[in-house]
This record gives C-alpha cells, structure tokens and sequence, in this order.
C-alpha cells in the first residue's frame, strides 16, 4: 500500500521539488516545506599555511591545509528531513567556500550522526576564513 509518508519520500526523488504530492484519495495535496539552518561556525585561516604534524584537527588535502569542523542542524518535532544536507555559506572570504567545493568533496564533508530531524556532518576546511553552518530541507508530518 502506498501510504502517504511514503509518497513523500519518494516524491523528491521524481521531481526533484518536495512541493506536491499527489494522493490518490485527496488529489493535489500541498505540502509544507522549510529548509533548516544549523548554528554558524567560523573556519580558521590556513591561506598558505603549512599543518602541524601529529595533529587529528588538520590534515592535508591537495597540499593544503585543512581544519575538521562538527556541523548539525536539527529541525523541530513535527518536521521530517528529506534528502541530503549541504554546507551553507554564510560569510565568503574572497572565494575560499567556492574553493572548498563541499558538495564535491565527499572526502571533506561527510554525515557522521542522522535521524528524522538532527544531523550531524564533518566538514574539512581550508583556505581563508568563512562562516558555514549545516542545511537541509524538512516537509511538515
């Protein structure tokens, strides 16, 4: 049986917009979105800087040093959390979150912790200093 919770899971993934759905008994059924933002963190400065060795907190990609953040973003009861979370610019510093590539870079930024509505990511960055935080859209239950 094709209930609803799992019509709007699946809806996404065909239209690529969690926005209607359609039910077989309803009809056009709006469903309420809304993207959540976790608290902001402000990366350190590594612009040409070289790592420190034996540190867990810094490591070298591409000869260049990155630090490890812990990102969450954690939406209220009554919000579900569909699809994948992103690194959100908050503050640029002249391109280093273009740089960062986040949504390219499955090495550097990866969900370490997820449940209906917490998540929380690992992000590496590097370059200039910038402020992200952790986001992802929800649909109302």
């Amino acid at each position: 049986m094709l209930t609803r919770r799992k019509l709007l899971s699946l809806f996404p993934l065909i239209t690529g917009s969690p926005i209607f759905a359609m039910s077989f008994k309803e009809g056009l059924t709006k469903i309420d979105t809304q993207t959540f933002y976790g608290t902001s963190v402000t990366t350190k400065d590594e612009h040409n800087n070289s790592c420190p060795n034996g540190n867990e907190s810094h490591r070298n990609f591409a000869n260049a040093c990155f630090n490890r953040y812990s990102l969450s973003v954690t939406a209220p009861a009554g919000w579900t959390f569909q699809g994948d979370p992103w690194v959100n610019c908050v503050r640029d510093n002249d391109g280093a979150f273009g740089w960062n590539n986040f949504a390219g870079a499955h090495d550097r930024f990866y969900v370490t912790q997820r449940n209906s509505n917490s998540i929380v990511a690992t992000v590496w960055a590097g370059s200039r200093s910038m402020e992200i935080n952790l986001a992802c859209t929800a649909i109302s239950d």
